[in-house]
C-alpha cells in the first residue's frame, strides 16, 4: 500500500509544474516550483527541500556537458535572432512569393524550406512560419494546417540530418555524461 502511495506521489511534481505553467504562463518558474515540490517530497522538510532544490540546480549548472549544450544553444539562438533582425527572413518571404500560385504550392513551399531551416526545431517553426504565413493568408490555408506541417517536419528532420543542428549539442552532452559516468 505504501509503494502505491509513493507511485502516486511521484506524479505530483510534474503535475504541479504543468498546472502552474498553465495558470501563470511562466515555464521556468513553474519548473522550479515543480522541482521544489519534488525536493519537498524527497526530504520531507520545508527547509531541507529548499536546500535540496539549490543542490539540484547547482549540480546541473556546474556539469561541463550541460554547459556545453547551453553555450551552443545560446550562440545558435543569437545567430538566428541576427538573421531575423537583419531582415533575411522577410526578404526571403518576398522572393519566394513570386513562385507560389495556390494553397497546395504554399504547403509544398513549407517542405521546400527544409534545406534552409533544418538547423533547429524552433528555428524551423519560427522562420518557416514567418516565411509561409503571409502566403498562407493570401491563399486561405488554415493556420492549424500550416502549424501541423511545420511542427511535424521539424524534429524528425533534425534527428535524421544531425549535421550543423542543435541536436549535435544535445548528443555531445549525452555522450560526455555517459563517458564521465562510465569511468
Amino acid at each position: 500500500m505504501i509503494i502505491q502511495m509513493e507511485l502516486w506521489l511521484s506524479i505530483a511534481p510534474p503535475l504541479v509544474a504543468v498546472i502552474f505553467a498553465m495558470w501563470t504562463k511562466q515555464v521556468i518558474s513553474s519548473l522550479l516550483i515543480g522541482l521544489w515540490v519534488g525536493s519537498w517530497l524527497y526530504t520531507g522538510s520545508f527547509i531541507e527541500s529548499l536546500n535540496q532544490t539549490v543542490v539540484y540546480i547547482t549540480g546541473v549548472l556546474t556539469d561541463i556537458g550541460n554547459l556545453d549544450v547551453l553555450l551552443f544553444l545560446y550562440i545558435f539562438s543569437g545567430l538566428v535572432a541576427l538573421i531575423q533582425a537583419s531582415g533575411g527572413v522577410q526578404a526571403f518571404a518576398q522572393w519566394i512569393s513570386k513562385f507560389i500560385k495556390g494553397p497546395n504550392q504554399t504547403l509544398l513551399a513549407s517542405w521546400g524550406l527544409l534545406p534552409i531551416t533544418f538547423m533547429d526545431c524552433g528555428f524551423r517553426v519560427v522562420a518557416g512560419g514567418a516565411i509561409i504565413k503571409p502566403l498562407a493568408k493570401r491563399y486561405d490555408v488554415a493556420k492549424e494546417r500550416l502549424a501541423y506541417m511545420l511542427n511535424n517536419s521539424s524534429s524528425p528532420v533534425i534527428v535524421l540530418i544531425p549535421l550543423a543542428t542543435t541536436f549535435i549539442g544535445y548528443i555531445i552532452g549525452v555522450l560526455n555524461a555517459g563517458r564521465r559516468d562510465k569511468w
